[in-house]
């Protein structure tokens, strides 16, 4: 037996013992009850008791493990009486759908088919599709089952989407990404007006934006300027995903998060750059003269956003020290972004001449990699700064299973390609006629393998 085989089995095993153990919750009185144990004596019990639903569906849940003759009969003869007697209970469809999974290499397929739709109205069940969705997908391997019937929440879809993902069903990835993107949006307009402010620290559902949650985000940060929170959250970091964003693509009102800059849970180079767009700049620099790490991306970039502010204010010294700062530890490109910029507020047009071309010619490829879990190798996700109109992004497979890794590559924030990468494939990107600066995401929407390994695509 090979080894995905076995781990098949243990799963569709936890599957139906988690299902059984349901069963007998769900009918405590069971064990009260002075009905035979037995297979045999409950098929007699019945035919004496006939309105007993609760004696149906513990035959329905043992008629198959039974020695009966005719035990698929009255399998499925007493999952109907059950039915019959108790439609709106779940336990006939639980024992028969327990029953039906432990033996499905011995059904028939229009047996499998009556387990499929006993199934589904638990599947519709919140508590209930956890229980059941996962054995069964490992004997059918059919997304669209579950597609039909889930209790419709934001939980179920994205475990849907992961499960489609993992397993190489990238077409329903993709759909299933979008639904999930849309109910976060519905369920925040639905949840917001009874949300207080404490409670909407604790209201982001997303850990990782793109440009297509701007509705949410935008939403969120309008509810938090007409309610804004009262004091420092204890969870700051749960905002840093948001923040980074809305300072990236100048997102606002951002005033409702201005008790995040005393958050020490909080990022302090992001604390700095939001003191810095809510104007405060007293506080961006207490904060900057303070900042225990001495050298990270975050700090490079609020020290390049802070010479660009200090050109607006006219202020040439203070901004050219701020470009040397944003490149301390050496030459890099938002220092260099920051130059060009700085340079050409104030005039200065040969200096903002030269940081362009520098950024030409060291950023005309991807650079500045950051996020690699070793060297040129992608694990999860790894961003990149880039100077050009259009550049390649060739991508080669390390490590994986049978089933590819999933690539999308974001520029700007934007999702701009994506795609499975089978050996080596070649991903070229035109952003437009002119050379400009652009960040790059690279994501690998199925880091684990389905054995939970790391899988790994090398930048060739």
């Amino acid at each position: 037996m090979t080894r995905r085989r076995r781990s098949l089995l243990l799963a569709i095993q936890a599957g139906v013992a988690a299902l059984a153990l349901l069963v007998f919750l769900l009918n405590r009185d069971l064990a009260l009850a002075q009905r035979p144990k037995e297979t045999a004596g409950l098929t007699r019990w019945i035919a004496k008791h006939p309105a007993d639903w609760i004696a149906a569906s513990k035959l329905a849940d043992d008629a198959l493990d039974s020695e009966l003759p005719s035990r698929v009969r009255v399998w499925n003869a007493s999952h109907a009486l059950a039915s019959y007697l108790a439609p709106r209970r779940p336990n006939p469809n639980l024992g028969y759908v327990r029953a039906g999974m432990f033996h499905w290499y011995e059904l028939s397929d229009a047996e499998r088919r009556d387990v499929i739709a006993a199934a589904a109205p638990l599947l519709r069940d919140p508590k209930l599709f956890f229980v059941v969705y996962r054995p069964l997908w490992n004997l059918t391997g059919d997304l669209t089952i579950f597609r039909r019937a889930n209790p419709g929440t934001i939980e179920a879809y994205e475990s849907l989407r992961d499960l489609a993902v993992a397993n190489g069903n990238f077409e329903q990835y993709r759909q299933l990404r979008e639904i999930v993107r849309a109910k976060q949006l519905t369920n925040f307009i639905a949840r917001a007006p009874e949300l207080d402010p404490a409670e909407l620290s604790n209201a982001l559902p997303i850990k990782l934006y793109d440009t297509k949650d701007e509705p949410l985000m935008r939403r969120y940060l309008a509810l938090l300027h007409e309610r804004p929170l009262a004091s420092a959250p204890a969870n700051g970091n749960a905002f840093e995903p948001l923040l980074e964003y809305a300072l990236e693509h100048d997102l606002t009102p951002l005033d409702g998060l201005e008790t995040v800059i005393r958050s020490d849970a909080t990022d302090d180079a992001l604390r700095a750059r939001l003191a810095l767009q809510l104007d405060d700049r007293a506080t961006a620099t207490e904060l900057e003269m303070t900042r225990t790490t001495r050298e990270s991306r975050r700090w490079t970039r609020y020290f390049a956003d802070r010479a660009v502010v200090e050109a607006q204010q006219h202020d040439a010294h203070l901004a050219t020290a701020y470009v040397i700062r944003a490149a301390e530890g050496g030459m890099n490109a938002e220092a260099l972004r920051a130059e060009m910029e700085t340079a050409a507020i104030l005039g200065n047009d040969a200096g903002a001449k030269r940081a362009r071309a520098a950024l030409a010619n060291a950023y005309a490829k991807p650079g500045d990699w950051s996020g690699f879990c070793v060297p040129r190798e992608i694990c999860a996700r790894a961003s990149a700064v880039v100077y050009a109109a259009s550049f390649a992004l060739p991508l080669e497979v390390v490590q994986s299973d049978d089933v590819a890794p999933y690539v999308e590559i974001y520029v700007d924030d934007v999702l701009v390609e994506e795609g499975e990468v089978r050996g080596k494939r070649m991903f070229q990107i035109d952003l437009g006629d002119a050379p400009a600066f652009h960040r790059i995401d690279v994501r690998l929407a199925n880091p684990r393998t389905r054995n939970q390994l790391e899988r790994r695509v090398r930048l060739s």
